[in-house]
């Protein structure tokens, strides 16, 4: 998408008031307006147009240059052609389902170590065995700094003993009244 440019339309405007007061009669300051209006020179707007120009002029003749080399083809070099660009697409196609059968083979692993499973994407390797290998080494790393932060919380200081409560006392009481009158 291309990048919007964002402009002052004040600038524009032929009668601009001088004190910067809007209809209400309030002062407009510069909190009020936008600050992170970014503004580019006309030289720095001609090459972001020209460099966009460029991009679709190579991708233009790209497509060209294809559409004219399959006109001078024969028949059965087009057809080659077609099974060699049609072989590439089903070979991205099946990568990208290697890729997803990996991935859930990490998450699936993850989850059987209590790990949250949104890691996969980080631990996918080339094949199967290096995922899994990957899969290990994050999960020696979690535990290591999971140890370490349980540690570190519970070397902190111990709480103080609690003081009875009233609730405390009335269950104290209660015990010892049920304890006298069966005589235990």
């Amino acid at each position: 998408m291309p990048e919007l440019l964002r402009l002052n339309l004040q600038f524009f405007a032929d009668d601009v008031d001088t004190n910067n007061e809007d209809s209400q009669g309030t002062d407009r300051t510069g909190s009020d307006q936008e600050t992170d209006v970014k503004t580019f020179t006309q030289d720095e707007m001609n090459a972001v147009i020209s460099k966009r120009l460029k991009q679709e002029q190579k991708r233009i003749r790209e497509e060209i240059d294809k559409e004219y080399k399959k006109k001078a083809m024969s028949e059965e070099e087009r057809k080659q052609a077609e099974l060699k660009e049609a072989l590439q697409v089903a070979e991205e196609y099946k990568q990208r389902a290697r890729m997803a059968e990996l991935k859930d083979t990490a998450a699936s692993t993850l989850r059987s170590s209590n790990i949250p499973s949104v890691f996969a994407d980080y631990l996918l390797g080339e094949d199967e065995e290096k995922t899994l290998g990957n899969v290990s080494q994050f999960k020696d790393a979690w535990e290591k700094e999971l140890n370490k932060a349980v540690k570190g919380r519970l070397a902190k200081e111990t709480p103080e003993k609690h003081e009875k409560t009233e609730e405390n006392n009335k269950d104290n009481k209660l015990t010892s009244a049920f304890n006298d009158a069966f005589n235990i």
